[in-house]
């Protein structure tokens, strides 16, 4: 099977290197025939890719590469053909390639172990065009991913529509309407409460007179706050929030000619998860700027209802 050398990057090998340590990729003698052989070939070459100590610079682009020594494509195929394995072949028109969307798809790639390879605008390799690119995803994934996978094409867009709309140096966007009810699902109750971070409240999960159950993000003047999108992925509690600057300051500067606060407006993207402690929610929230998930625990202040 015939090598390549490919552009990575600290996403692509930040995290998954320890999974597949005893898989690290091989050059066969021979093309692998059985299902078997298959799978060693794609994860070994998985285990290659995120393994930091194959990259080497590339002294006339500047970027990291590496040099796999096997192609997994063709495995790939005879896993799909076999039914070990799902393909998409995506192109998004109304999403630009650009960093901000190639870093987004590349982190969702990273932390998606059912997602074994992915490529973005291989069209593109050989033949530059002028003007926005749209974007084009190959993907090759488990089962278990697809609705990921759904559910990355929705995200894309709306980043991409988020993009169209900023009027904000960091990102942030024209103010969005709040849609704070959480659908039903089995563990909604254990989520109610006033959650608090070193005493202060920082969010409310609430049941109201007619049943539903909403969710509001506290936030001290002159910052008002902004839920929308409240969906749950799995068993955890999912959602975007936006903070809005509402004080008097002007923060104009020339490379921020609208005077907004530079992080007025920017979407983040929040989930809860259940802990083993009734008391304790697990939070997790991803900006444009902050790819890497930072986490903290809330603590219970009284039970919602």
């Amino acid at each position: 099977m015939k090598a390549r050398t490919i552009i990575t990057s600290a996403f692509a090998v930040a995290a998954g290197f320890g999974a597949y340590a005893l898989l690290d990729a091989v050059a066969w003698s021979s093309a692998p025939n059985t299902t078997a052989e298959h799978w060693r070939v794609v994860k070994g070459h998985y285990a290659y890719v995120r393994n930091p100590a194959r990259c080497r610079p590339d002294p006339q682009t500047g970027f990291l590469v590496m040099t796999p020594p096997s192609d997994p494509l063709p495995s790939l195929a005879a896993l799909v053909a076999a039914g070990e394995l799902k393909y998409v072949d995506l192109v998004l028109p109304v999403v630009p390639e650009n960093g901000r969307t190639t870093r987004h798809w590349l982190q969702w790639a990273e932390n998606h172990e059912d997602v074994l390879y992915a490529t973005g605008n291989p069209q593109y390799v050989d033949y530059e065009l002028s003007g926005d690119q749209p974007l084009h995803l190959q993907l090759w994934f488990r089962e278990p991913a697809k609705i990921d996978v759904q559910r990355l094409i929705k995200d894309l867009e709306a980043l991409a529509r988020d993009d169209k709309t900023s009027s904000s140096p960091m990102g942030g966007v024209s103010r969005k309407v709040a849609a704070r009810e959480v659908p039903p699902h089995p563990l909604r109750a254990r989520y109610l409460g006033e959650w608090q971070i070193e005493g202060d409240t920082v969010l409310v999960i609430a049941t109201r007179p007619d049943g539903t159950v909403t969710i509001q993000s506290t936030q001290d003047p002159p910052w008002d706050s902004v839920v929308n999108n409240v969906r749950w992925d799995g068993d955890k509690l999912r959602y975007d929030q936006y903070h809005y600057y509402t004080g008097p300051e002007d923060f104009t500067t020339i490379t921020n000619r609208t005077g907004r606060h530079p992080f007025s407006g920017v979407k983040i993207d929040t989930r809860l998860m259940l802990t083993d402690d009734s008391s304790r929610l697990r939070q997790s929230v991803t900006t444009v700027h902050t790819p890497q998930p930072i986490e903290e625990d809330l603590t219970r202040a009284s039970i919602g209802g």
